[in-house]
């Protein structure tokens, strides 16, 4: 799940802010948001200390009592660090959703501020954050990139994996698991033309980190799309082989390349750390259903098995959609992606 809030209360916490961490917990019925989802909140250092917040967990009456009650716990100190609330959507809220939620509010001191920094940086850097709660427990346990591995933990947590987070509710005997990434997912983007700029355009608000890759000297001919953003990494390179080689596990790579010689390289290179690795989530290469029968013949010729040819999207984008138009491309495009979270 994507978590935006994880590099904001990096920051506030870095700016003296005490925060408070709201998260769903537990979903019976109908909600507006998801197990897991979450927002930080924070009271802005001036003196009207005007109550900030970044994520949601549905809006609506349901999000603006959780404020109130992290408010509460920011101005008041002496409130308990941990709180969880029910929430009858219907009965206590009005809101037509009807179902019930339990949100979990947990006070973060800006003395954690380095413990958190290290999380965000290794959650940009591709790894996951693991965050554990327990009925008997004062505060969350964080991990990064795997779960807790002790014998009191395996008792004690439900050991979670790459699936999402739960609530595993036993009466008074709960144990809850949140997975957290800062990033949906990386992509490496080879090629800068109309199409490749469209899906930019549609990927950065969706917190992806875009690799973008381009072999000519093209940076000023892109248009509208800000270079320094801090989900984008444009770099212009002769060898973007090498690119292939470094990039992060469970990445997406997607080619799009001005020329068909290049794509047929970059396929090539990605098709191998497949066999070597078997950790790309995702490749698929602009083009027609001649050219994928044009390059699978080739690549075959080459010692390419079958079976590897299959990890290869091409034409890529979900199926409806047949406008030759670069937006309508990139959203077609844009949709698969999301398939593949």
């Amino acid at each position: 799940m994507i978590n935006e809030w994880i590099d904001k209360l990096a920051l506030w916490l870095t700016q003296n802010s005490d925060c408070v961490l709201v998260t769903v917990m537990s979903v019976i019925g109908s909600a507006p948001r998801e197990v897991g989802a979450s927002m930080v909140v924070r009271l802005t250092n001036d003196p009207q200390q005007t109550i900030e917040s970044v994520g949601s967990i549905g809006g609506g009456h349901l999000e603006w009592q959780s404020l109130n009650i992290a408010q509460s716990m920011l101005s008041n100190q002496s409130e308990p660090p941990l709180i969880i609330e029910r929430f009858n959507l219907a009965a206590r809220l009005g809101q037509c959703c009807g179902g019930r939620v339990l949100v979990l509010f947990e006070r973060i001191s800006h003395l954690d501020v380095d413990f958190f920094n290290n999380f965000l940086y290794q959650t940009q850097h591709g790894q996951t954050l693991y965050r554990y709660l327990s009925s008997s427990d004062k505060h969350s346990t964080w991990q990064i990139k795997k779960a807790i591995e002790t014998e009191q933990s395996k008792t004690s947590y439900e050991i979670m994996h790459q699936d999402g987070s739960c609530l595993n509710n036993k009466e008074n005997n709960w144990q809850f698991s949140q997975i957290i990434e800062s990033t949906r997912f990386h992509v490496y983007l080879f090629g800068a033309g109309h199409i490749a700029q469209a899906l930019v355009k549609l990927l950065l608000p969706l917190a992806v980190k875009v690799h973008w890759i381009e072999t000519r000297d093209y940076q000023n001919r892109i248009e509208n799309i800000d270079l320094s953003h801090a989900y984008l990494d444009y770099q212009e390179t002769d060898i973007p082989e090498q690119l292939i080689e470094t990039a992060l596990p469970n990445s997406l790579f997607i080619v799009m390349t001005h020329d068909h010689g290049l794509d047929f390289q970059l396929c090539q290179a990605i098709l191998k750390r497949q066999v070597k690795q078997q950790d790309i989530r995702y490749f698929g290469m602009i083009g027609s259903t001649t050219k994928r029968a044009n390059f699978e013949r080739r690549l075959l010729a080459r010692g390419v098995s079958p079976e590897t040819l299959t990890s290869l999207i091409c034409p890529m984008g979900i199926t409806g959609i047949h406008s030759k138009e670069p937006n309508l491309i990139a959203i077609a495009i844009t949709a698969q992606l999301l398939q593949y979270l």
